[in-house]
């Protein structure tokens, strides 16, 4: 029997089984009208049930068709999610584009790109911030490189620009936060002539909030990610948060920035590269202090390798957290496995507005973009 026939008759079965499945009488029945509450649950679950089993095995179909017709099986339906239908954007950048080159080397940023100046951050608060703020505080300090903290106090904003100008910071980060929302809001300054932007921050976690925090530590420089950011203003906003790092960095510290637009919310992540060596037998050796030598043995601190594996073994999730290998060399042709490890803190990010100048409430600067209630009804329009 030929592969054809064979896929014929496999279709036909499976299509009678889902006619059997939807001729049931609980398929189309509305449970809504079941005035028992018990019964009417446990009608519900039984209907999701079998629907969920008819979903699956039109699913499986599917699959198998396009296994057998390879090119000529017909397209895969992408849905109708908001990502799929986007509404053309004309601001669109075109990475040929002349124009866009042009504008990109006249801009605030490029003596960072081009010049290699190093950035240097002065971070506040709002007037009175909380505790909260404040440990957050403490974490961001890690994430920027060449930054620092300064109390606020009741220092009006003009003064507060005027002493980072002085003192040769190249931007102000002001975090906000509000009683009832937690920590809200953050507002980039770039020095001394702009722009400036601020954000509304969502879903804030502290690493220690994490389910398995890190171990907090002042490394090298980060790389930073920055992902879809296709429009000349994302492309602005982008190079506004990479002018926040330093631009030459240092790789063997393994770690990684990342700041994700997706739909115009900006989802922040901080992870470390980890790295494991396996055995030839496919065994990881577990441990933060396990280091390789010269000739390939495991060296720990005071402890034979029988006895570390029991101690280990006495508690999974022990494993689990000491898993990292932290060796500086690979040698021995040593098989080693990456990783990566969150750290703290997670956050998302949504621009409200960008203005050109400095924002320190003296004069009314020109927004170069501002959300609105038009912006905010085209939730197929995506601004970055």
């Amino acid at each position: 029997m030929s592969s054809e026939t064979k896929s014929s008759s496999g279709g036909s079965q499976a299509a009678q089984y889902i006619k059997e499945l939807k001729s049931q009488n609980i398929y189309s029945m509305n449970v809504n009208l079941v005035k028992n509450r018990f019964k009417r649950k446990q009608l519900y679950e039984r209907q999701k049930k079998l629907k969920r089993k008819v979903k699956q095995k039109i699913r499986d179909e599917r699959k198998k068709e396009r296994k057998v017709l390879g090119n000529a099986a017909p397209p895969v339906n992408k849905g109708r999610s908001r990502d799929a239908l986007r509404e053309f954007d004309e601001s669109v950048v075109d990475p040929n584009d002349e124009e866009v080159k042009n504008d990109i080397e006249m801009d605030e940023f490029e003596s960072y790109y081009k010049d290699g100046k190093h950035p240097k951050l002065c971070i506040t608060t709002r007037v009175k911030p909380s505790t909260r703020l404040l440990k957050f505080i403490k974490e961001i300090l890690y994430v920027f490189p060449n930054s620092y903290y300064y109390a606020r106090n009741n220092f009006p904003l003009k003064q507060l620009v005027d002493e980072c100008v002085e003192n040769d910071f190249t931007d102000l980060l002001i975090f906000n936060y509000a009683q009832g929302q937690g920590i809200n809001g953050l507002t980039i300054i770039h020095l001394p002539y702009g722009p400036s932007a601020h954000f509304r921050l969502r879903n804030v976690k502290l690493n220690s909030e994490l389910e398995r925090p890190a171990k907090l530590e002042l490394l090298a420089r980060p790389e930073v990610i920055l992902n879809r950011f296709t429009t000349r203003l994302g492309q602005r906003v982008a190079r506004m948060i990479a002018a926040l790092f330093h631009q030459d960095p240092e790789f063997q510290g393994r770690r990684v920035m990342t700041f994700h637009n997706q739909r115009d919310f900006i989802f922040f992540r901080h992870h470390n590269y980890i790295f494991e060596r396996v055995e030839d037998g496919g065994e990881t050796i577990y441990g933060p202090n396990n280091k390789i030598d010269i000739k390939g043995s495991l060296r720990m601190r005071g402890q034979s390798v029988k006895g570390r594996f029991k101690r280990l073994k006495r508690d999974e999730r022990d494993i689990k957290e000491t898993k990292a290998y932290q060796g500086e060399r690979i040698i021995n042709n040593n098989r080693i496995l990456a990783r990566i490890q969150e750290v703290g803190p997670q956050f998302t990010m949504r621009l409200e507005w960008l203005r050109l100048g400095v924002h320190d409430n003296r004069t009314a600067a020109e927004y170069e973009w501002k959300e609105n209630a038009d912006i905010r009804k085209k939730k197929r329009k995506f601004n970055l």
